[in-house]
């Protein structure tokens, strides 16, 4: 079994229903995090073509991805 993680932003209907964004899925949480470039978006895990919540685990690494990723943001400006 396989997961990739892709992006997923959640759209304003006021029921909140994640829709894709048009990134390609990625291996590694922090690759998807890269890609990032709204507080509206996030990333799920996808296993057999099947989206699922992330683990504990897997939402530590998100944490910790994201708050590396917004760091080297604040610094390249």
């Amino acid at each position: 079994m396989s997961t990739r993680y892709e992006l997923v932003e959640w759209e304003d209907f006021g029921f909140n229903l994640p829709r894709s964004l048009p990134y390609p899925s990625a291996e590694t949480i922090a690759g998807a995090v890269l890609n990032i470039r709204s507080a509206n978006t996030f990333v799920v895990a996808v296993e057999n073509g099947i989206r699922r919540p992330l683990t504990e685990p897997e939402e530590s690494e998100y944490q910790s991805a994201c708050h590396d990723h917004m760091g080297h943001i604040r610094r390249a400006a």
